[in-house]
């Protein structure tokens, strides 16, 4: 009987001393007893301050039960590789994936997360991510007419937990087994955008479950990661990996009209935003460098 009993939890930094000073800070004000262990990995900073504030963690006693791995690499990696790195490393059943720019805002946070999935089926699971300001970001991902395309999903009406189709990539849970299955992160989706998206799709395709619960929370402020990334290249990242995903994940024919409403879809948006050369350039690229890695 796999042991659900403890939490991997893993994230990524780079040169973000002051989100990792606010995220270590929230992590000490929490109950830690269900949390096994903590990787971090530092992603070729240009300094060692918030790299020594983690391995700090190691003298406090709110700690003394957890194990601490701390991993430097020798040159920038991107975000799927560093990623499949956390899981490499990882010695228990669940496993949490953060962003650096996160915040616990909830004390019995782990606590939640095992007993969500000691009482559910569940292989993934995704919690409330709230913005910075107290918004709703998401809590799960839902696909429309099988696109995968990020669309919020909010409360169901009467339910505490529901399925959806994908994942947030600022915070979620998944198990060792859907790793081993289905092979972990796609580390063609360089340097970052829509890996997490595809790993749930993946493992949706293999029969694992996804569910979204209303019980657990988390604070997002964003940019940790999308901030090293002007608009036009998170939009070329998103829309060439979203593309990879399709041609990859369905058969040709279905794929061939996933791609087809996808392309639409993202110039119809940028066309209501006046960006109609820039929509058009970024998608020719992103089909160009899908026909080129094929």
């Amino acid at each position: 009987m796999e042991d659900n009993s403890k939490v991997s939890m893993c994230f990524v930094f780079q040169d973000n001393n002051n989100e990792i000073t606010r995220l270590l800070n929230s992590l000490i004000k929490i109950d830690l007893y269900y949390c096994g262990e903590i990787i971090a990995i530092d992603n070729f900073s240009k300094n060692s301050n918030a790299f020594n504030q983690i391995e700090g963690l190691k003298k406090r006693s709110e700690f003394k039960d957890i194990r601490i791995i701390t991993i430097r690499n020798k040159q920038r990696e991107s975000l799927p590789h560093n990623r499949n790195l956390c899981y490499e490393n990882s010695s228990y059943n669940l496993i949490l994936f953060i962003d650096s720019d996160v915040e616990f805002i909830q004390t019995d946070f782990f606590k939640v997360l095992v007993d969500n999935f000691s009482e559910h089926k569940c292989d993934l699971m995704a919690p409330v991510i709230y913005g910075k300001s107290g918004e709703i970001q998401s809590i799960g991902l839902k696909k429309l007419f099988g696109l995968p395309y990020i669309f919020k999903f909010r409360r169901e009406l009467g339910m505490d937990n529901f399925p959806v189709d994908m994942i947030h990539g600022a915070c979620f849970v998944t198990k060792n087994e859907v790793f081993q299955s289905i092979g972990g992160f796609d580390e063609f989706m360089a340097p970052y955008n829509f890996d997490e998206m595809d790993f749930a799709i993946r493992s949706k395709i293999n029969g694992f479950s996804i569910i979204a619960f209303d019980n657990i929370y988390i604070k997002h402020y964003g940019g940790g990661t999308t901030g090293r990334f002007n608009p036009s290249q998170r939009a070329y990242y998103f829309v060439r990996h979203a593309i990879r995903s399709i041609r990859k994940n369905y058969s040709r024919i279905i794929g061939a009209f996933i791609t087809m409403l996808f392309i639409s879809a993202v110039s119809v948006q940028l066309m209501s935003q006046s960006r109609i050369y820039f929509g058009h350039s970024i998608i020719v690229r992103a089909i160009l460098w899908n026909l080129k890695h094929m």
